[in-house]
């Protein structure tokens, strides 16, 4: 995307600027024609000295242009138009205009060169220098709106690859977490409570529909608050524990210092459904889980006791968290396993800092939203 982005600005500004030659050329020979400047003695030495000038006149806007993008572009850097306005004029002019004048000259010098009809002596090249310094303050000019709205056109682009990138991974995402096995084993253990403990049953109720309401209200969100996806992670493993009792432990130890931190909606509970999921629990096998930070990462640990009828894990849930990191940073989940343990390692993102554009600008647009 990036190179053909590349490609794409580079022929358009070279269209632009044969435009451009072609239109300014034009308006410099007739000046100096009707100023009596310079004179024809047939349209076949005018065809000459118009394609002569159109073709140096586009070698010299080349030149010219290409030092004023990287001029643009450096000045966007360090002297932005919402922060430096008069620094910002004053770089710009006082470039253009030294470039106009060794440009003007040089390129008067080599026509007089290689085409003995066009001497520099017949011209006015004080008239050229004004013409080409006024000319290039009108090309600065369209460059910089021209590559703002080239910055804008390729921001909505990538903004409209990423929202849809992003839909896709949070229908994954949704899928994944209502897929037929868990809303099959919480039925189950919800029939039973019923029956047997009908208090313990309507607690089951409101954590499940704790859950799922959870997971309608997030799953547009790129990110979610570390204290959010923590309350989530502990209604999820209610459910569970109702289903394993005490063979299912989790222990959750995180620095309250992150709980305004964020990362992808439900990760944290992918981790903790993949260990149910891939290991064996029961009385001789109890599954212990355990969460804790180091610095600005969340580790979920548990040791491995692969269920011998289990099918080989195809790595989905760990793919679609990295696709998911990806879109709103560049800081990325990392899986190991080591000692018999498996450890997943969740970076939490600091809003302020360290999301994408795309991210915040996503998140911005649904904070106001309420749900009933």
């Amino acid at each position: 995307m990036d190179n053909l982005n590349r490609i794409s600005f580079h022929r358009r500004l070279i269209i632009l600027l044969i435009i451009l030659t072609i239109l300014l050329q034009g308006i410099i020979i007739a000046f100096n024609y009707f100023r009596q400047l310079i004179s024809f003695e047939s349209s076949g030495q005018f065809v000459v000295i118009f394609s002569t000038r159109i073709i140096i006149g586009f070698i010299s806007s080349l030149i010219v242009a290409y030092p004023f993008v990287f001029i643009i572009n450096y000045l966007n850097k360090i002297s932005p138009w919402n922060t430096s306005v008069f620094k910002r004029i004053s770089i710009q002019l006082t470039s253009t205009i030294l470039i106009s004048c060794i440009v003007s000259l040089g390129s008067n010098f080599i026509a007089g060169k290689f085409y003995p009809l066009y001497k520099p002596e017949t011209t006015n090249i004080a008239n050229d220098i004004m013409i080409y310094s006024v000319s290039n303050i009108i090309l600065v000019t369209i460059l910089e709106a021209w590559m703002s709205y080239e910055t804008g056109r390729l921001a909505l682009l990538e903004t409209k690859v990423l929202r849809d990138k992003l839909i896709k991974v949070n229908y994954l995402t949704l899928k994944n977490q209502i897929e037929p096995h868990f809303l099959f084993n919480s039925m189950s253990v919800l029939s039973g409570l019923i029956h047997n403990n009908p208090d313990m049953a309507q607690k089951f109720v409101k954590e499940y529909t704790s859950l799922n309401r959870y997971i309608i209200e997030t799953i547009e969100h790129p990110v979610s608050k570390l204290s959010d996806e923590v309350k989530f992670v502990e209604s999820y493993i209610y459910l569970q524990q109702l289903r394993f009792g005490p063979s299912l432990t989790v222990s959750i130890n995180i620095n309250p210092d992150l709980t305004q931190y964020v990362l992808p909606p439900m990760s944290l509970q992918v981790l903790i459904e993949n260990a149910i999921k891939h290991n064996i629990i029961n009385d001789e096998n109890p599954l212990a889980i355990d969460v804790y930070n180091i610095q600005t990462d969340i580790y979920v640990r548990n040791k491995t006791r692969p269920k011998i009828s289990s099918i080989p894990s195809t790595g989905t849930g760990q793919k679609n968290l990295i696709s998911r990191y990806e879109l709103i940073s560049k800081r990325i989940p990392i899986f190991m396993e080591y000692d018999n343990y498996y450890i997943g390692i969740l970076p939490v993102l600091n809003p302020d800092f360290e999301l994408s554009s795309f991210a915040k600008s996503i998140d911005n647009r649904y904070e106001k939203d309420t749900y009933c």
